[in-house]
């Protein structure tokens, strides 16, 4: 009776740790830990693999000629705001893609260097890029940096809190 409770648990401990080398190759954890987030969350699941992106989607984008101020190889966590084919309008104010605000204007502008102006642009988003912000008017994004490759996608994310 001992020895077949024995099976029993190796066996629980053996598939618990096969779904948890199956989750971990599948997805991990994104945290931002600034004093101000860029999105409303500070915990995400990020599933890997984008697939499809979607305008709107949470996702995280591995950052790439953003030194000084971001190291490359880090995983920003943004929205998908603009997908191919938007026109996107970054105004001293506002910023809108197809004519709805979907953010602030360049409002950190000086950060980089740049007077407002610098940054205020109308584009068509490109094929296999995107355009992504933060919720928070404060976000380093594409207002500032551009369209992103859809390359640099690592998965979908999911807030947590």
């Amino acid at each position: 009776m001992a020895e077949k409770g024995f099976i029993r648990g190796a066996a629980l401990i053996v598939l618990g740790a096969a779904g948890f080398v199956m989750l971990a190759k599948n997805y991990s954890i994104g945290l931002d830990l600034q004093d101000t987030t860029c999105l409303d969350d500070r915990v995400y699941i990020i599933r890997h693999g984008c697939g499809e992106i979607y305008r709107g989607g949470a996702y995280a984008f591995r950052a790439e000629g953003l030194e000084p101020m971001i190291k490359d190889g880090s995983i920003l966590v943004k929205e998908v705001t603009g997908v191919p084919g938007d026109i996107v309008t970054v105004g001293e104010g506002r910023t809108e893609v197809n004519g709805i605000r979907v953010s602030g204007g360049p409002s950190m502008a000086e950060k980089f260097g740049h007077d407002k102006s610098y940054f205020i642009r109308s584009l068509a988003v490109p094929y296999g890029k995107y355009f992504l912000t933060g919720t928070n008017d404060r976000s380093l994004d594409s207002r500032y940096t551009g369209t992103v490759r859809e390359e640099l996608c690592e998965g979908r994310a999911f807030p947590l809190f």
